[in-house]
């Protein structure tokens, strides 16, 4: 008889986590700031169209993230949290901001072979808490079984 054994058995590789982390970067830019703006005129302000102004200004869209990106990133920022060294912290978000290895090696004096494994042991490292703390896998659960439509 099968059951819903594939909740259970919720797992995710190495190369889905930096995926995620770099998704959890794309989010943070498309968040809101966290700062009110300023007025700087007590005059009202006029929103010019984009049609009106044959192509002097930039068109700018932005389209706000969706509430499982959001639970994504959260996600993500609390594992990386579990990570006890600074500089393991840093080399994980310089690879998901895409940064180039030659900066990263520059930033934490090391060579780039040596980085690599320490990245690839870094995410096996989540993986292991992922699987050893209840709490992250029931969150990781929820995400992985939400459907988008």
């Amino acid at each position: 008889m099968q059951e819903r054994c594939w909740l259970y058995k919720v797992g995710i590789s190495a190369k889905e986590l930096l995926t995620w982390f770099q998704g959890a970067l794309r989010t943070e830019r498309r968040l809101p700031s966290g700062f009110p703006k300023q007025k700087l005129t007590a005059q009202w302000e006029i929103k010019q169209d984009d049609w009106y102004g044959y192509g002097w200004n930039k068109v700018s869209m932005s389209i706000p993230p969706s509430p499982r990106s959001v639970s994504q990133m959260m996600f993500c920022y609390e594992l990386l949290w579990t990570l006890k060294k600074e500089e393991d912290r840093r080399l994980l978000l310089c690879r998901a901001g895409n940064v180039p290895w030659k900066q990263i090696c520059h930033r934490l004096g090391k060579h780039r072979s040596t980085l690599d494994r320490q990245l690839s042991v870094i995410l096996l490292r989540l993986i292991d808490e992922i699987r050893k703390n209840k709490k992250y896998g029931q969150t990781l659960q929820k995400i992985l079984s939400h459907r988008v439509s």
